[in-house]
């Protein structure tokens, strides 16, 4: 997902900031409740919000910024761009309830071609408390009645229908225990919601789309580090990828192994580094024409495996076969991957190609 926030961030024509927020026809602003819920959203994609504005905004309820240090649950639902930085924002849906007014934002701009580019929808809710207008997550309302198991340091969050599965959840418990050992770190408190898949997660945020959704449902996840979220599609209660960035993410906060580190530790999509490993060499046998000189350009070959974070797990791998931990931290600490490579391995940046795809090929076993 970040490649493609990357991409897109390129072509941007529209911003968010500092722009008017429309209101799409058929929405009833007639209602002069509707009208003040409204300005409360509005009011707060004006505010610019930052994870330390938020925190002091009067438009959020004082129950919400006690329980998410970062209020906002849209804020990282899409890793390090807000899904509302990016696009004109348009109002498309107010429904009022019994309790609450859902709103939702359409975020697009027009490309060079006047195409229309559609980057989210989101969801937020406003409620009406002692005369006061209040935003509230799209997260709290609709998991409001899902059930709570804490095992540990985790407490899992499912929906009523869900059955909660033990096993896997013993074997999360378990990875957390080897790595704290082996890192000599404290357990840190975590919410961990698990979904059938990743996009139902996403809906459950108050993401209703991004750009880059549908395709093959696939096992998926993100987290959210100033949280301590976890959020799981697909693979239950033990996707150990996702928790092993808020352990070792805020240690090396420069690091461009961040991603590969998590893959070493926890596989991807549910596979395992060499799972990966195996299906890029096959990759790469077809494909003698791609350059691993520059592999960081090289971020896509299908819906399930993706390059880049597989090398970088490699790299990872490679870091603690050849120094244990203490390789693996001292790689970690580069803000460089060329630098990571050339120093801890004594391959210059023209000979990464035949470097890597040795190594690939060697390991993927």
């Amino acid at each position: 997902m970040n490649r493609i926030i990357l991409f897109f961030s390129i072509f941007i024509t529209a911003q968010c900031y500092g722009q008017k927020v429309f209101i799409n026809p058929g929405v009833d602003t007639t209602d002069p409740e509707i009208v003040k819920a409204i300005a409360i959203w509005t009011d707060y994609l004006n505010s610019k919000p930052t994870p330390e504005n938020m925190q002091t905004s009067s438009l959020w309820d004082e129950s919400e910024k006690k329980k998410y240090p970062v209020v906002d649950q849209l804020y990282n639902s899409l890793g390090d761009t807000p899904p509302y930085e990016i696009g004109r924002p348009t109002i498309i849906y107010v429904k009022p309830d019994s309790q609450f007014m859902h709103i939702k934002t359409l975020f697009s701009y027009n490309d060079s071609l006047e195409n229309t580019i559609v980057w989210s929808i989101t969801s937020i809710y406003v409620k009406k408390e002692n005369g006061v207008y209040k935003l509230y997550n799209a997260l709290s309302k609709n998991t409001n009645n899902w059930l709570i198991k804490k095992i540990e340091s985790v407490t899992f969050h499912y929906p009523q229908t869900y059955r909660f599965n033990s096993v896997k959840a013993t074997q999360l418990i378990q990875s957390i225990n080897n790595l704290t050992r082996e890192w000599r770190l404290k357990k840190i408190p975590i919410n961990y919601y698990i979904g059938e898949t990743y996009e139902q997660l996403q809906h459950v945020r108050g993401l209703d789309y991004a750009a880059g959704m549908g395709n093959q449902i696939k096992p998926s996840g993100i987290s959210d580090q100033q949280n301590k979220l976890v959020f799981c599609g697909g693979l239950g209660e033990n996707y150990f990828h996702e928790v092993v960035h808020l352990y070792l993410n805020p240690l090396y906060p420069n690091s461009p192994l961040k991603e590969g580190v998590a893959v070493f530790y926890g596989g991807s999509m549910g596979h395992t580094l060499k799972w990966h490993l195996k299906r890029l060499n096959n990759y790469l046998e077809n494909h003698p024409e791609i350059n691993l000189n520059k592999f960081e350009d090289f971020y896509f070959m299908d819906n399930f495996t993706n390059p880049n974070s597989t090398i970088k797990g490699l790299l990872c791998f490679l870091a603690y076969k050849k120094d244990g931990l203490q390789g693996l931290k001292k790689i970690l600490s580069f803000q460089s991957l060329d630098s990571a490579i050339e120093r801890e391995f004594g391959i210059k940046k023209d000979d990464f190609n035949s470097f890597l795809r040795q190594q690939i090929n060697l390991n993927k076993d």
